[in-house]
């Protein structure tokens, strides 16, 4: 079946089963690309782009997925990531202009990764003991996106929690409810009738208090501008000063 993403077509099987260690030539092609692609706008180029630039570089055709599948599952290697255009994520026309694109995309850290595998192929030092800081980078993504989940998790728990305490609450009013007789249903109904009128009644008279607070500051009373004399209206609102 056809893919847009190299590595991911028809590979041998028994390359992906066949530890091959690193060489020198490998290297130096890692060196070269991630120095070219450090060079591009956005850091990042098109396969085609990178065939033409480098034409013996080899590293990051589909053929050679188990080259970059051996970084990552010895060392956590990973010098390059296949995707979207980086301009598409900043604005509407970057989107526009490159939501089709795909390539790949320089990594951060590269140069201590290479400067890693320099050490480990050219003067056979021992991987062990060799200071791998983006060991750590990846280590506090994955925790950073293990806390996310539990966020969202608890996050969904609470709101589910919340639907089924208002739905309970809907169902035992609906049951009151209809336990009322008709005479005792009209009756609530008039005294929630008589309390909002009376909240309304509040609120008019809260509201009238604070306009006359106003005027008596020579304040315009709808929105509080200091008012102008022998002005009928609010130079601010455009209301009445009456």
């Amino acid at each position: 079946m056809a893919t847009t993403r190299p590595g991911w077509g028809k590979t041998n099987v028994l390359s992906l089963f066949t530890v091959m260690p690193l060489t020198y030539e490998q290297l130096r092609q890692w060196r070269d690309l991630c120095e070219f692609l450090a060079g591009q706008w956005y850091r990042c180029a098109e396969p085609y782009d990178i065939s033409k630039a480098l034409p013996g570089c080899h590293v990051s055709k589909p053929e050679s997925r188990s080259e970059r599948q051996y970084l990552w599952d010895n060392w956590e290697i990973q010098l390059m990531s296949w995707g979207g255009h980086p301009a598409a994520w900043y604005s509407n026309s970057g989107y526009r202009e490159f939501k089709k694109w795909r390539g790949w995309a320089l990594c951060p850290g590269w140069e201590v990764k290479i400067d890693f595998l320099e050490k480990v192929v050219l003067f056979d030092a021992d991987p062990e003991v060799l200071e791998k800081p983006w060991k750590e980078a990846i280590a506090q993504a994955r925790a950073e996106k293990l806390r996310q989940q539990l966020l969202r998790q608890q996050e969904q728990e609470e709101q589910r929690r919340r639907r089924e305490q208002r739905e309970a609450e809907y169902r035992a009013e609906r049951e009151r409810w209809n336990s009322l007789s008709p005479e005792e249903q009209q009756a609530e109904r008039d005294q929630r009738e008589q309390e909002i009128v009376k909240e309304l009644m509040e609120r008019e008279e809260k509201s009238r208090i604070e306009r006359v607070a106003r005027v008596a500051k020579g304040l315009c009373q709808w929105c509080g501008v200091a008012t102008i004399p022998l002005m009928m209206d609010c130079v601010d609102c455009g209301k009445s000063y009456e």
